[in-house]
């Protein structure tokens, strides 16, 4: 276990120090990745450590895919998630409340990367409305929203 640790911040390191890696950079960024990318990026990761495989890497990442684990560390460049949701935005005449929940997942989405659908009906989007993302929007617009939300998961894997 501490060899797997010792590994999992040798990687975290490398993916902070190598943000502007094109791959990682469109990761960040929003930008849809193909598995040739991604497994390009493996081999880098690989590099790291001559005794690292497919395996360990997979312990370090939690089995979660690379792209996502690669949000969890760096996050959803802001305005990458703010661009995800300017049509939506731009074609709404938000209230306040409206407006601070939309931002609150565009800051969640900053630090975390992704956000899992059913976190809208949770804390912290509960402290704005106790039903959260049904609480503030038509069934229409939270269904706009949840498509959104999708749309910038499914960027953090490979197509």
């Amino acid at each position: 276990y501490q060899e797997l640790g010792s590994y999992k911040k040798r990687v975290e390191k490398f993916i902070r120090e190598n943000r502007n890696h094109i791959t990682i950079h469109r990761i960040c960024h929003n930008q849809p990745i193909t598995k040739k990318e991604l497994e390009e990026l493996e081999r880098l990761l690989f590099s790291i450590d001559t005794a690292a495989t497919k395996e360990a890497l997979e312990k370090v990442t939690g089995k979660q895919p690379l792209a996502k684990f690669i949000r969890s560390i760096l996050g959803l460049d802001v305005n990458a998630a703010k661009e995800a949701f300017s049509i939506f935005l731009n074609g709404q005449q938000l209230n306040a409340t409206q407006l601070h929940f939309i931002n609150t997942i565009i800051d969640y989405l900053s630090v975390n990367g992704t956000i899992d659908r059913k976190m809208l009906f949770d804390k912290p989007f509960t402290d704005i409305n106790d039903e959260g993302l049904a609480g503030v929007f038509a069934m229409e617009e939270a269904g706009t929203i949840i498509q959104i939300v999708d749309g910038i998961n499914k960027n953090a894997e490979a197509i």
